[in-house]
């Protein structure tokens, strides 16, 4: 169902992206990554895996652009460094040369990436810094909601209702989840849950901004 009616080409405008470690019983430990279309709320997909590697953030990055139309996108993350080559190689397109062999590949025109990293001093967060790591910045803008800043606030309050709904994701939890492939099977329930089941109230408050898969109560 997710592949069927989420990984379409559709245009995001802006996606977010966070990680979250979870603990799975026999003290095992995976890493959950997880990417947000800001304008319509829609969950775009996750991935599972037992390492925190390059090979986690290349796979959240082709889900991201499955799901993408060609057209401008910003892309917002936090500081981790594998996103940026990640992110890069997977919104390439091949341009036909008419020549012999694998035509070359070139990146999206229109792709904006830029991370929020915090600043911190003797374990507090005294503030953020944007980074822009590739296209244009003044493209940026039109990207962005009036009055809002770059950010990774919707994809961590999107962790929330994640971790109510799967008790294993929790930080402080008894009901430890078996292994990787538990952790994989809940969270595409609840995602295609949240997708389709619940209706979002900012998406109320908003007229503009009602994905065509929102329908009210």
């Amino acid at each position: 169902m997710h592949t069927t009616l989420v990984q379409t080409p559709q245009d995001l405008r802006q996606v977010q992206a966070d990680e979250i470690r979870v603990r799975c019983q026999k003290r095992r430990v995976v890493w959950l990554a997880m990417a947000l279309g800001v304008p319509t709320r829609l969950w775009l997909g996750g991935v599972v895996s037992a390492q925190r590697d390059k090979r986690l953030g290349r796979a959240l990055a082709k889900k991201v652009q499955a799901c993408a139309r060609l057209a401008a996108v910003l892309v917002v993350t936090d500081g981790w460094t594998a996103y940026k080559d990640a992110l890069v190689n997977a919104f390439r397109q091949s341009v036909p040369t008419g020549k012999r062999g694998r035509p070359p590949l070139m990146a999206w025109p229109d792709l904006v990436l830029a991370q929020v990293v915090q600043w911190q001093a003797a374990g507090r967060t005294l503030g953020f810094r944007v980074c822009h790591l590739a296209g244009n910045v003044s493209k940026s803008a039109g990207l962005l909601p009036e009055d809002q800043v770059l950010s990774t606030a919707y994809i961590e309050r999107l962790n929330a209702p994640f971790r109510q709904r799967l008790a294993g994701l929790c930080r402080r939890t008894r009901a430890l989840l078996r292994s990787q492939e538990s952790v994989q099977t809940g969270l595409y329930l609840v995602g295609t849950v949240y997708n389709f089941c619940t209706p979002h109230q900012s998406l109320l408050q908003n007229k503009q901004a009602r994905p065509p898969r929102w329908r009210p109560a």
